[in-house]
């Protein structure tokens, strides 16, 4: 439970998750009450709000560290797509259909996708919201670090075989398009 734990944080370092999101991604749904109940008790988490869907937090980053570092590296990536596929299942909830409304939460939430996909196993995601990270960046001026950006996108692509020769010419260009 703890491992699985870990990995819902998005890298900051007091992170924390929602019951929602850690019990879509856990099967065993009738004893993460009881696995939760443990956690707290041996002071591994603590819960920050007290409400329908509570959050809870690790108290320290090395806790959440040696959680997230004793997880297999498949399992990591398991964990990582499914928090995305869940947040963005969130945002389409929130956005209730309106497809405009959709848009702007994907667009205000693209770093955190980007960062869960990038980090699990579905690379075509992890490309598409990168580059709406790097779009973003590009909106806000920050220039180098809609390239760092872009060279993770170029990394995921070469790790799928794109050698990446647009993307690079269009980066020393100053283009923002791979």
């Amino acid at each position: 439970m703890k491992k699985a734990a870990g990995a819902p944080g998005c890298g900051s370092d007091w992170p924390e998750f929602r019951f929602h999101l850690f019990r879509s991604l856990i099967q065993a749904e009738e004893e993460i009450n009881f696995w939760l109940a443990q956690l707290e008790r041996g002071g591994l988490l603590q819960p920050t709000e007290i409400s329908e869907d509570p959050i809870y937090n690790f108290p320290d980053a090395l806790v959440h560290e040696v959680a997230y570092d004793s997880l297999m590296v498949q399992n990591r990536r398991r964990l990582h797509s499914g928090v995305a596929d869940a947040i963005v299942e969130f945002l389409g909830q929130q956005a209730e259909e309106n497809q405009q409304e959709l848009d702007q939460l994907h667009f205000q939430n693209c770093e955190l996708l980007a960062y869960h996909y990038s980090r699990g196993d579905k690379p075509e995601n992890a490309i598409q919201y990168l580059e709406i990270a790097a779009q973003k960046a590009r909106s806000n001026y920050a220039k180098r670090y809609g390239y760092s950006i872009l060279s993770k996108v170029l990394d995921i692509k070469s790790k799928m075989g794109d050698q990446g020769r647009t993307g690079k010419r269009s980066i020393r260009n100053g283009q923002y398009r791979l």
